[in-house]
């Protein structure tokens, strides 16, 4: 019998809050989150409080701007 076997991906999630300089939060900003390795970018938007959330990222290092 042959059974069905899935790869596990490694993913994981980035995330965090937009502030300026006097640490208030930043409404709607735009967060270029790359990938070190490859390059791959993702752009997300921040929530209405500032929050933001990139899921099922590969397993690498990134920078966040």
């Amino acid at each position: 019998a042959v059974g069905l076997v899935h790869a596990q991906s490694p993913t994981g999630t980035i995330a965090g809050v937009v502030t300026d300089r006097n640490g208030a939060r930043v409404a709607g900003a735009r967060v270029i989150i790359t990938n070190r390795d490859n390059g791959l970018t993702r752009s997300i938007v921040a929530s209405t409080e500032g929050d933001y959330s990139a899921a099922a990222l590969p397993a690498g290092v990134y920078t966040v701007a």
